[in-house]
């Protein structure tokens, strides 16, 4: 599970770097920065609910 978490952590952060530099260029209000920012959301939910599932074995 940890090989998991760490891919899932390094999509999360590879997102949200690509969130931070996109939005120096773009509004927050731009389509590709609230795309962007809706995938990081799913991947952090997914993230999260995994989480969850894995503390309750």
């Amino acid at each position: 599970m940890i090989i998991i978490r760490s891919a899932a952590n390094k999509d999360i952060e590879r997102l949200r770097k690509k969130l931070a530099t996109i939005s120096i260029d773009k509004p927050l209000s731009h389509p590709d920065v609230l795309q962007l920012s809706h995938r990081l959301d799913s991947e952090i939910n997914k993230f999260m609910k995994q989480s969850k599932i894995n503390a309750s074995k």
